[in-house]
Parts: structure tokens; sequence; C-alpha cells
């Protein structure tokens, strides 16, 4: 993990202060690659339908907006 931090801390910006469990938690191998799906806005609530009608659950945790100076920014709303 600590060689994702390493890697990556550079990239990502907190709009707001997180816990070193919070961040350890945001670069956990684990937790990173195949585990997001990218939808169009306008086709969210239909996709969540889906999901729901078929017994799995999904959940909207971002949006991809135009390029900033840092490829990824987390607010936290834990």
């Amino acid at each position: 993990m600590y060689n994702n931090i390493s890697s990556y801390r550079s990239r990502v910006r907190n709009k707001n202060v997180i816990t070193t469990e919070e961040e350890q938690l945001l670069y956990d191998p684990q937790t990173s690659g195949g585990l997001l799906i990218i939808v169009p806005q306008s086709q969210v609530d239909a996709f969540l339908t889906k999901l729901s009608d078929q017994g799995e659950s999904g959940y909207v945790i971002g949006k991809v907006l135009e390029k900033d100076e840092v490829p990824i920014i987390t607010k936290n709303t834990f």
C-alpha cells in the first residue's frame, strides 16, 4: 500500500482533511481497479434501477469533471 501512496499522492488533492485510516483506504490495493463503472449522467437512474431489479446495489460515488491541476480530487463525505 505504501508504494501506492508514494506513487499517487502527488496526483490527488483532498478538499478536506482526511485521517490516516481514510488515506490508507483510498490507496489500498484491494480498493483499486475493476470496481467502478462509468455511466453517462443521463443514464444513471435507469442503470441503478436495472441493478436493483436484478437484486444488486449501485451507488454514485463521483463524477467526471474537466481536467484540473491534479487528476484526482477527493471530497470526504464519510
